[in-house]
């Protein structure tokens, strides 16, 4: 089962990496949102933590629609995805390999997202930093879960970008709140109580989906042949 969720997970980052022009999309995207967010304040003013932690999470959210986007149009454009429903391979093994390939992509984006951020909004790193190195990861996984589960749904269908974001963007806000609430920790001189908390949203969210993509994407793939 490893060896062949390896072998997908190659394919789709090798097919991926030669589909340039839309990794480069998803990443300007995110670097340009976070500088047109920079200029938001009067000159001399700067961005408040919370503020910059939700402008990362905002690139990130159009970074993962564009990903996963990309993932499921090149099983389209090679009419590959009815032999991928027909290969002697578990459904899920499908869905999660869409996953962690999506998930390999966004925080390959989030590496140059990061010092953008730090830079374009003037802020500073606190002792708390190792929270955000473990909190970004983990709320990264809950959305390459939804994104590969919606990525399916939205498979073949017209605009489907925008069906893509209408559906995710209402179901990852439980993560994004926590993941900001977090982030915002790691770069306020203001320590917060409650990391603790929104650590275990995270994981109780991500399992959540997780066990909903088990269940939900053989039904979700089988309709989109």
């Amino acid at each position: 089962m490893l060896k062949t969720l390896y072998i997908l997970i190659h394919k789709d980052i090798k097919l991926s990496f030669s589909r340039g022009l839309t990794l480069a999309q998803a990443l300007l995207l995110g670097v340009l949102l976070i500088f047109i967010f920079s200029l938001s304040t009067n000159e001399g003013n700067t961005i408040t933590p919370q503020s910059a932690a939700t402008i990362f999470w905002i690139a990130s959210l159009f970074c993962q629609t564009l990903t996963f986007n990309m993932l499921y149009e090149i099983e389209e454009k090679n009419n590959s995805w009815p032999a991928l429903m027909l290969a002697p391979i578990s459904h899920q093994l499908l869905w999660i390999s869409k996953a962690i390939s999506g998930f390999i992509i966004i925080c390959g984006a989030q590496l140059f997202f990061i010092p953008t951020l730090i830079v374009f909004t003037n802020q500073n790193i606190q002792a708390s930093w190792a929270q955000s190195l473990i909190a970004i990861p983990l709320v990264n996984i809950g959305l390459s879960f939804i994104g590969s589960l919606l990525g399916s749904f939205a498979h073949g269908q017209t605009n489907k970008e925008s069906l893509l974001s209408i559906l995710s963007f209402p179901l990852v806000l439980p993560i994004i709140i926590a993941g900001i609430y977090i982030c915002t920790n790691s770069l306020s001189y203001e320590s917060s109580n409650n990391m603790s908390l929104w650590m275990k949203v995270v994981i109780i969210f991500d399992s959540i989906i997780f066990s909903a993509g088990l269940i939900l994407f053989p039904f979700i793939a089988k309709d989109d042949q």
